[in-house]
């Protein structure tokens, strides 16, 4: 079928039936890409991901984290990134800040070796 052609189908508007196309398109060009290496590529890539995201789903660090980046001293910190590492090392922090931040320091701690112990098993 020439690209020009128009193509009514009634109930779909014309975008809807350009966009079926360009699907089809690629649906074709998959299926005349795929063989058994890159499935099997695929699937190992896939499986990698799906076991981070399981490992990540059974710690807590997601939950702390969502909660991280949900801080409004964060965003002020990256409105005035400059600012907030003066006051951080001018010694303001009062003893929550002090104490949120050795916890913090902690479990950055605890991911830097983990992550120097899963480098060692490569």
């Amino acid at each position: 079928m020439a690209q020009d052609e128009t193509i009514v189908i009634p109930g779909l508007e014309p975008s809807e039936i350009e966009t079926l196309r360009e699907i089809l398109g690629t649906i074709g060009f998959l299926k005349s890409y795929m063989n058994d290496q890159m499935i099997h590529d695929l699937s190992e890539a896939l499986s990698t991901t799906f076991k981070l995201v399981n490992i990540l789903l059974s710690t807590d660090l997601i939950e702390i984290m969502e909660r991280a980046m949900q801080d409004p001293d964060l965003d002020r910190a990256l409105l005035d990134p400059i600012g907030v590492m003066e006051k951080y090392t001018s010694g303001e922090l009062d003893e929550e800040a002090e104490e949120y931040m050795e916890r913090g320091m902690g479990i950055m701690m605890a991911l830097l070796i983990a992550l120097g112990k899963a480098s060692t098993h490569l």
